[in-house]
């Protein structure tokens, strides 16, 4: 280790001044609100799948389907995928120009068509009413459901009112304003408001149609919308303005007043009561008596004209364009700035904040700071100005790291309280003469330590620098992390070096041999409880009480790529990476540590959740901070963001399923008319889905065929599954879905399907062929007694035969000359006798003829001849 004394350059200059360090130079104060904001997280168009780009109605149906009329037809859509129906099937739609959309109280959805007259669906059935029917006209624009539950309808010609199979209508006779009608609006107490195309407003109650005079109703505005806020003001969206009803008083506001455009095309009150508007030239949103624009859109488009708003179960709010297509927007649990809000720049490295509560920003272009809701930007004249990383001594004094060395930021003489101008001191050592800076650690004891990006580990004490390399002991002269446990050690992480513990003066190195995952450390992270946090590119290390644990994806971790820690004070660990922000219950950690849990379980958050961009920033410090408030704060690469930890909340609904096709054999099956499926090859194809439209890719899927599959399939996210050969039977296709936290439908859906068997595969086809087979067996068996007794029959006459002829017959018997065995008829010699037994009648007895005894016996027949031998002259 050496040290050396170096002199401190530190230029004290005024503000506004182009030296090379300097006071900062400001940019002028943007206010910025801490509210999450609304994000358009999707558009669809034509391109997508949506049938045509004009969005005129909106609705998500009880079966959580989301329906689109458009101009060209309508849509059901499950957030994957648009389903059309139109005029290209005869039993659809007559016309394709949907203005309206309803759901009746009996579940069926009903289409008001312009020029197709209104069209009901029920049960896979498509009902027209027209002029035909008793409609005053085909051009339908309007519906509701009436006082007595009739299905009132708005057309070019006046209102129809469909109930019990008969129509009524009422036209300008009736009282009518005009003929033509374009909205509708029923109160609880029975009143129906009427708007028609051109400046007339109607009152229905208790069958009487009345005129009803709003003097800021002009003459040609058409009447679009009304809505009836939970503060009981009654909203009229014209074409000339909005209108507000208060109290029995009217208000009419345009442009003059804040709204975006003039033509207001759609008012709608959310479940949490804010008011939406949608005008002519975007949407708007009614907030503390005023209109505030939204922008809706992309880096590619934007949606404008907005026509039609409407709101789902999950809380998302859903815009129709007159030429953009279809847009989602959900509230985010994040908020984030970003140079659209006066960021300096988008690449937000670091984030903190000191002691006055003020909350500063390192960015690639500059450093800001935040205070009450008002964001300004520093920088320092003739330098890059990239920010790495922050810190603040015990004097309340913020140090800054950069690509150019090290400042310390300072208060303007003679300015006091924490909105003062900042005053930038250099504080860098002469040699080198510029350094990149990558962490910043100051202590409670004044001394200041930087890790750099290359040239190790600089101590800044009293105004003196010490600088330490791999020649002192480190183990890598690349820093990625400074920290100071509670024991008094200081942990460096390097970049290929591992992990290094300096104490007393001396280094200890850790490595993947001493149970770190990975010796490539990207921060270290000390948490509320002394727990030393690594992170590396291969997972994260925990070391406590002297031992490394190691976590992994295939533990439960997000990523194992993890850029930045945050205690959220509330038991959770926060975590940044490049796919978004996670966190990790710290019990969940520790019971994994400990051995008693196997498994652990992350909660990711994405676009969906309100975040800018999923890409973190790394090798920064600091990169996460938590703020006296309890905000969760990370940098990014489109700005830093914040998250409230106390605002979470998962999405606990679980999402419908449907069974939405069934095809057997390559055709589609209507499992609505019969159950019953004709002999066929057995090959089934179920098309299912699952209605949850905050992040319709992470939601999951399991499936079985009951008295097939032994056990439920896991699908991930595949809405489609496969059987082919089955075999006939009775089967119950049963499909279950989780959202995109994890909350099951557990009763999902199911669909009966009974697979009628081909002749061949019936039991009856089975018996007939035992009872041939047994059928024919008894003939073969008669057969074969008949031909074996016809056959005894015939060798009995051929070996009685050859018995006489061997009475009649000498010499013709192939007789042995040895032996004298018989060759019988199969080429096998027996004895003779058992050959004459076998062919004749004839019995034998058996002895010994003199000559055989005299040869096998010759001591026994010599003895006979003494006895038996005859005088010699008896002999001759």
């Amino acid at each position: 280790m050496f040290a050396s004394a170096l002199v401190v350059g530190s230029l004290l200059l005024s503000p506004g001044s182009m030296s090379k360090y300097g006071a900062a130079d400001p940019a002028p104060p943007r206010r910025v609100s801490r509210e999450p904001g609304w994000r358009c997280m999707e558009v669809w168009r034509q391109p997508q799948g949506l049938p045509q780009n004009t969005v005129y109605s909106i609705l998500q149906t009880r079966d959580g389907y989301v329906w689109i009329g458009t101009k060209g037809g309508a849509a059901r859509f499950d957030g994957v995928r648009f389903t059309a129906f139109d005029d290209t099937r005869p039993d659809q739609l007559k016309e394709n120009e949907v203005w309206s959309l309803l759901e009746a109280p009996d579940g069926a959805l009903w289409m008001a068509t312009y020029g197709g007259g209104a069209v009901r669906y029920k049960d896979g059935a498509f009902t027209t009413f027209g002029t035909k029917d008793g409609l005053l006209s085909d051009y339908t624009a309007a519906l509701a459901v009436g006082p007595d539950g009739g299905i009132w309808v708005g057309s070019d010609g006046g209102v129809s009112v469909l109930k019990d199979g008969h129509v009524t209508n009422y036209t300008v006779k009736d009282g009518l304003a005009q003929k033509g009608v374009r909205s509708f609006y029923l109160e609880r107490d029975g009143t129906m408001w009427i708007g028609a195309l051109r400046g007339g407003l109607n009152r229905y109650k208790d069958g009487k149609i009345a005129a009803e005079p709003i003097p800021e109703i002009g003459h040609n505005a058409e009447i679009r919308r009304f809505c009836r806020d939970r503060e009981q003001n009654l909203w009229i969206a014209t074409t000339e303005g909005v209108i507000r009803v208060k109290d029995g008083r009217s208000t009419l506001y345009t442009t003059r007043e804040g709204l975006s455009s003039d033509r207001v095309y759609s008012v709608h009150e959310d479940p949490q009561g804010r008011l939406w508007f949608g005008t002519d030239k975007g949407l708007d949103r009614w907030r503390d008596g005023a209109f505030v624009p939204m922008s809706i859109g992309n880096e590619v488009s934007t949606v404008e004209q907005i026509v039609s708003v409407a709101s789902d179960h999950e809380g998302s709010l859903w815009v129709g364009s007159l030429r953009d297509g279809l847009a989602r927007l959900k509230e985010g649990l994040f908020v984030s700035y970003t140079a659209r809000e006066g960021l300096a720049d988008n690449y937000a490295s670091t984030v903190m904040q000191d002691r006055q509560g003020r909350i500063w920003v390192g960015t690639a272009k500059g450093l800001n700071r935040l205070i009450d809701g008002t964001l300004e930007t520093f920088t320092i004249p003739g330098v890059s100005n990239r920010i790495n990383s922050l810190a603040e001594d015990p004097a309340g004094r913020l140090w800054v790291g950069t690509n150019d060395g090290i400042y310390r930021v300072e208060a303007t003489p003679g300015c006091t309280g924490p909105a003062c101008a900042p005053r930038f001191v250099s504080v860098m050592p002469r040699e080198p003469s510029a350094i990149f800076v990558r962490v910043i650690l100051a202590e409670a004891d004044g001394t200041v330590w930087v890790g750099t990006n290359l040239e190790g580990l600089l101590q800044y004490r009293e105004g003196q620098w010490t600088t330490y390399t791999t020649a002192n002991g480190l183990s890598d002269n690349a820093i990625r992390g400074l920290v100071r446990d509670r024991e008094g050690s200081l942990w460096i992480g390097t970049r290929g070096g591992g992990l290094c513990r300096m104490k007393d003066g001396a280094f200890r190195v850790y490595k993947m041999a001493d149970g770190l995952v990975n010796d490539n450390v990207q921060s270290l992270y000390l948490d509320d409880d002394g727990v030393l946090w690594v992170s590396t590119r291969q997972g994260v290390s925990r070391y406590k009480d002297g031992r490394f644990k190691s976590y992994t994806v295939a533990d439960g971790l997000f990523t194992n790529y993890v850029y930045a820690f945050v205690d959220d004070g509330a038991g959770n660990l926060w975590m940044s990476c490049s796919k978004g922000i996670f966190r990790v219950p710290k019990k969940e950690l520790a019971d994994f540590a400990e051995g008693r849990s196997p498994r652990f379980a992350s909660s990711a958050y994405g676009i969906e959740h309100g975040l800018a961009t999923t890409v973190a920033t790394i090798s920064h410090y600091p990169s996460g901070f938590r703020t006296k408030d309890g905000g969760v704060w990370f940098t990014t690469f489109k700005g830093v963001t914040v998250v409230d930890p106390q605002r979470l909340s998962a999405n606990a609904l679980p999402p419908p399923v449907h069974i939405e096709e069934v095809s057997v054999d390559g055709a589609a099956w209507d499992t609505r008319r019969t159950t019953t499926v004709p002999p066929g090859r057995g090959d089934i194809t179920f098309r299912f889905t699952g209605l949850s439209f905050l992040a319709p890719e992470k939601m999951r899927f399991r499936y079985r065929l009951s008295g097939y599959d032994p056990d439920w399939i896991d699908s991930g996210t595949r809405r489609v599954a496969y059987y082919t050969n089955i075999p006939p039977g009775g089967y119950t296709f049963q499909v279950a879905a989780s959202n995109n936290d994890g909350v099951w439908n557990e009763t999902g859906a199911s669909v009966a399907l009974s697979l009628k068997p081909h002749f061949y595969q019936t039991w009856t086809f089975y018996l007939l062929c035992a009872l041939a087979a047994a059928t024919a067996g008894a003939g073969t068996q008669r057969l074969r007694v008949s031909y074996l007794k016809a056959r005894q029959k015939e060798l009995t006459a051929r070996v009685t035969e050859m018995v006489a002829q061997m009475k009649v017959i000498n010499g013709l018997l192939p007789i042995c000359a040895s032996c004298k065995k018989i060759r019988d008829d199969g080429g096998y010699w027996n004895q003779i006798e058992t050959y004459i037994s076998t062919h004749s009648q004839a019995e034998f007895s058996h002895s010994i003829c003199p000559d055989c005894t005299a040869k096998l016996y010759p001591d026994y027949q010599a003895d006979l001849d003494k006895r038996v031998k005859p005088p010699d002259d008896a002999r001759n």
